[in-house]
């Protein structure tokens, strides 16, 4: 159902069908965007609003055959790299905040060059941030700037680097560290809880959402954290999806009444990726119908004002409509969200703190369109 929660556009495309031209708007956008992305400069280093974002997106569209020279691209990611650890929080140590995001692209990019030298001193390195996230407060184990945000650059390493055996010692005592602290803070019916700075977010950005979804993509970590810690992250998991409004959507905390907030950082966007890991782990329908009511939501009420980055904007929402594909109609409906996007970029652009960025900015955008495009390339063919 619609709420008029005064944040998004009206949603009146017709999802039976994708956008007309989508194939011609795509790449022209893709074009101009890269340019964007050069010319782009930034004051901070990190993934979520800093250079390191740069150097994601071009990684990214070297290792998809959407950048005309793949291995320029790497060595352009890698000169931004340095800009964007020099430039790095200190003080911060995740995938999206701090220098072990940036070590991270460092590692994907040395081993798409074939530099397996330096992508083993990425590691390493890796290895030695670990101890700083492992030394983080108690308290601190949400996505953003805690312990799951450090295992979210152990999973991206993983992925990119084709070996699920990396990290496996700092990663299995910052699962155990989570799961400790969330058993340590149980109450009011939750088998793990969570606060950061004394409030308990549900979402994916610092809420319980996001931590859930971390671990459960860690589950050979997660079987050593104790018999039953696997069982503890399910059981939170239905405990959370009980907290949604009437409307479908999630409050951006506990006990929060306001209907307000449809984007990846707070409410039903980040459930979408929560309830189809239940779905792929459980092999049950039921967590995957609860995923694509939560696409539904997004899909009704996504269309955000706020600008075109992935934690508040319209990319970041169509990511979670395309997560539900396969399937016609969620590839629909993200097409129609990026199209959409390109159509009103000016006017979106501007809403934005940092609109040439990752988490705030164009560069979702970017990045969306080139997943899109390569889907609809295999579906075609």
């Amino acid at each position: 159902m619609d709420v008029e929660d005064g944040r998004h556009f009206r949603n009146v495309m017709d999802d039976n069908h994708p956008p007309a031209d989508w194939e011609a708007k795509l790449l022209r956008a893709i074009t101009d965007g890269t340019v964007d992305l050069l010319q782009a400069s930034h004051s901070k280093g990190s993934v979520y609003t800093g250079a390191a974002g740069v150097a994601y997106v071009l990684l990214d569209l070297a290792t998809s055959g959407l950048h005309e020279d793949p291995p320029a691209a790497c060595r352009e990611a890698l000169r931004r790299l340095e800009e964007a650890e020099a430039a790095c929080d200190p003080r911060r140590v995740t995938l999206l905040e701090g220098q072990a995001g940036c070590v991270a692209l460092k590692a994907w990019a040395h081993n798409v060059l074939e530099q397996h030298a330096l992508e083993e001193q990425c590691i390493r390195r890796l290895s030695q941030l670990a101890d700083r996230a492992t030394a983080l407060p108690d308290g601190e184990c949400e996505v953003l700037y805690g312990r799951c945000g450090f295992l979210g650059a152990v999973l991206l390493v993983r992925q990119r680097l084709e070996d699920p055996r990396l990290l496996a010692a700092p990663a299995a005592e910052l699962v155990r560290q989570v799961i400790t602290t969330g058993q340590r803070q149980a109450r009011d019916g939750w088998p793990l809880y969570y606060e950061w700075h004394e409030k308990c977010y549900l979402g994916a950005a610092h809420g319980i959402a996001g931590i859930l979804h971390t671990l459960l993509q860690l589950p050979a970590e997660l079987a050593l954290a104790g018999s039953d810690a696997a069982n503890l992250v399910r059981t939170t998991a239905e405990k959370l999806m009980d907290c949604r409004f009437r409307s479908g959507n999630l409050p951006s905390s506990l006990g929060n009444s306001k209907d307000r907030l449809v984007q990846f950082c707070h409410g039903a966007t980040g459930m979408v990726s929560l309830a189809l890991r239940l779905s792929t782990d459980s092999k049950d329908s039921h967590h995957k119908e609860l995923a694509q009511q939560f696409g539904q939501t997004v899909w009704i009420r996504g269309l955000l004002r706020k600008g075109l980055g992935l934690c508040h904007g319209i990319p970041g929402n169509g990511f979670a409509l395309l997560k539900l594909h396969p399937g016609e109609l969620w590839l629909n409906r993200a097409l129609h969200f990026a199209v959409f996007a390109i159509e009103h970029k000016d006017d979106l652009l501007p809403e934005a703190d940092r609109p040439y960025s990752l988490f705030e900015g164009e560069l979702c955008e970017l990045s969306l369109l080139r997943i899109l495009v390569t889907a609809m390339s295999r579906t075609i063919s």
